[in-house]
Order: C-alpha cells, then structure tokens, then sequence
C-alpha cells in the first residue's frame, strides 16, 4: 500500500502475468455492467503504447497494465483515486 501526497492511497501489485492483452480488450468489450461487470471498463494507452485496462467502479478505480510478462495492478478507493490519476501513475511506471 502507497500513500502519495499527490495520488492518495493506492495499492500497487507486479506479478507474473497470467493474462495477454487480447484478453483485457476483450474483458472491455464485452463488460455487460447488467451482469457480471462493476463499473466502466476501457482500454487506455499508457507508456510505451501499451494498452491498459482501466476500471472505475463506485467503489474502487483500478487500471492493470501489462508489460511483457508482467502484470501491473494498481488500484485505489474511487472517492481519493481518479481514473485520470491512475493513467498518469500507470504512465510514470
């Protein structure tokens, strides 16, 4: 867990991904928020022209970037953590 006087508290999370990119679009466009899905999912371009899946929730905003065989979670409370603030983290990665 961070605390960052600019960005609030966030988790930050790198672990062998598990995931491709194809799979986060495809978790983008096929978010039935009706059903499964919490939130607004999008894919985002961050750092390098990587695509990222971004999620704001009423609860939480999250974004998960992967970056060869890493995946990036970070993910802080919607009410502190904007889904403008989670590309600009993603982006300073």
């Amino acid at each position: 867990m961070y605390s960052d006087p600019e960005y609030g508290t966030f988790y930050l999370t790198e672990v062998i991904s598990q995931t491709n990119s194809d799979e986060l679009k495809a978790l983008a466009a096929n978010c039935d928020q009706d059903a499964e899905c919490s939130g607004k999912f999008s894919i985002v371009t961050v750092r390098d022209g990587l695509d990222a899946l971004l999620i704001a929730g009423s609860e939480a905003t999250s974004i998960v970037v992967l970056s060869g065989d890493v995946r990036i979670d970070i993910v802080g409370p919607a009410a502190t953590f904007s889904p403008d603030e989670a590309v600009t983290l993603a982006n300073a990665l």
